[in-house]
């Protein structure tokens, strides 16, 4: 009789990596895109954008509320946006640089 082990690794299916072209498969953003929890992530994003109303919030902004780097987070807005679930109001707000930066707001 033939029994899986308890240990066996359960094969995980991984969300794609939407930045690839951008690193061209560097070993680091390989590792770390396997790391990052993008479902909880962009669900974080979501209800912070949500809470915001009208007001909205920048990437900057949202990274100083999530106490993690723009470029860390910056894969989730374009998740969401590719989703339909959020959208750049067509103001702006300068970031903590002093650079102008969309503001993002939930669809309608």
């Amino acid at each position: 009789m033939n029994q899986e082990s308890l240990f066996s690794q359960q094969s995980v299916t991984r969300e794609p990596d939407i930045t690839i072209n951008r690193h061209q498969g560097s070993e680091t953003s390989r590792l770390a895109d396997v790391r990052a929890n993008k479902s909880r992530d962009r669900e974080l994003i979501y209800g912070y954008l949500k809470a915001a109303g009208n007001y909205g919030h920048t990437l900057d902004e949202i990274s100083v509320l999530l106490d993690r780097p723009c470029n860390c987070i910056s894969g989730r807005f374009s998740e969401l946006k590719k989703a339909g679930r959020i959208v750049a109001s067509g103001l702006r707000r300068t970031t903590r640089t002093g650079s102008p930066a969309a503001i993002y707001v939930v669809a309608q």
